[in-house]
């Protein structure tokens, strides 16, 4: 028998290389006491020798979707049409309303239906009366029909930008009104929320920062090299601006400048990056590192001289707070979330995104001022100990879950 406090996460992919933060928070949550199952879509996108022990063990313990294959499909549709059958007929009329005419759109939804039986019949063999899911995108559309078959509570996780770039495609609207209650990274993404529902759905939408271990993140020892090191960690998509640091790259290179990038991370920017090194002849100070686990990722902060984050479209990126617990000077855009976690001039700086020019000014500011990069170091961990400590949020996280849960 679940306690009282159990629930499950539904998630697109878990553990995911870009997606750690939910890891963290699944087992901070379990230490509060929480008893939290968790389903995936889709398998790890960790490779076999870079995974460590924390992701292993929740591989081990989560149940994928997609590994089950048309015979658990198979079987969770039997079990539905036998214990709910007016509760299954409703679900395939609103299949059929979301499909809007669309033949592509009808198959998918069926999908997402057929993968919300799968995950309903978990929980019901758990005793789980309650689903949270981590992003309003594809899952989320699993978790309203998980909802819609068989009355359980649901809510979700909302981040942005990928839920505001396509409200429509995304049903965003449709769930917030199904959804139970809405957790927010972000006032920038309650924001976005408010603008596309009534005030009768306000009093769904929580702020709850994500945030980091700073015991684990610690400040790293100034350097002495006469070279500076510049990273950016993030998936390659054109969202994140990458190319724009090979531009950086560039102008730094035919100023004289002593540098050198690394980027981490893979996506479907890898080659058009690669692409652009050799074009740029910036192979001697720009290098691409791939995906790597959060170790050697802790590893890559601790020489590192000042993190880059020329973003398009973000949340509150997690790995600015990493950073910026190291006690690492940080360089990003000035849009969406961003701004509540840095403030310009103070613990990092912000520039208009795009600005190449903007981009340059502060990093060769940083770069010709190793006490401006040492002060704003230490001001940026002020800023992550105080506002976006892992378990003080998770405990923020923790409250809100219990007094929405409570009378359920």
């Amino acid at each position: 028998m679940k306690t009282a406090l159990s629930m499950c996460y539904l998630i697109s992919r878990y553990p995911a290389v870009s997606h750690t933060f939910i890891l963290r928070e699944v087992l901070q949550l379990r230490e509060t006491g929480w008893d939290i199952s968790c389903v995936s879509v889709n398998a790890p996108d960790f490779a076999a020798g870079l995974m460590p022990e924390a992701e292993q063990n929740e591989q081990r313990t989560t149940y994928y979707l997609k590994q089950h294959g048309w015979r658990g499909a198979l079987m969770a549709v039997l079990w539905t049409a036998v214990c709910y059958p007016t509760a299954l007929c409703k679900a395939f009329a609103a299949v059929s309303r979301n499909a809007h005419g669309s033949l592509t759109q009808l198959l998918l939804h069926l999908a997402y239906l057929t993968e919300a039986m799968m995950t309903g019949k978990y929980m019901r063999a758990k005793n789980i009366r309650h689903l949270h899911v981590h992003f309003g995108t594809a899952a989320a559309n699993v978790g309203m029909y998980v909802k819609h078959l068989y009355g359980v509570g649901l809510s979700m996780t909302i981040h942005g930008p990928d839920e505001f770039d396509n409200v429509e495609k995304h049903s965003l609207t449709q769930k917030v009104e199904m959804s139970d209650f809405i957790i927010c990274i972000s006032s920038f993404a309650r924001s976005q929320l408010m603008r596309l529902s009534t005030p009768a759905h306000w009093t769904k939408f929580h702020i709850s920062y994500l945030g980091v271990d700073t015991e684990r993140y610690q400040p790293i020892p100034a350097k002495t090299e006469n070279i500076c090191r510049l990273l950016c960690v993030g998936r390659l998509t054109s969202a994140k601006g990458q190319f724009l640091l090979l531009q950086l790259s560039q102008k730094l290179q035919q100023a004289g400048y002593r540098f050198h990038l690394t980027l981490i991370g893979t996506g479907p920017d890898e080659k058009h990056l690669q692409q652009g090194i050799q074009d740029m002849g910036l192979h001697d100070c720009v290098s691409m590192a791939g995906a790597q686990n959060q170790e050697q990722i802790l590893q890559a902060y601790a020489k590192t001289d000042i993190f880059i984050l020329p973003s398009f479209a973000e949340g509150i990126p997690v790995v600015l707070m990493e950073a910026m617990a190291c006690g690492i000077a940080v360089v990003t855009s000035n849009i969406n979330g961003i701004p509540e976690l840095v403030e310009s001039g103070e613990n990092g700086f912000l520039t208009p995104a795009s600005d190449l020019q903007s981009l340059y000014t502060c990093v060769t500011q940083l770069i010709d001022s190793p006490a401006l990069r040492i002060s704003m170091g230490l001001q940026a961990r002020e800023k992550v100990v105080h506002h976006f400590q892992l378990r003080r949020n998770t405990g923020q996280l923790d409250l809100i879950f219990k007094t929405q849960l409570s009378g359920r």
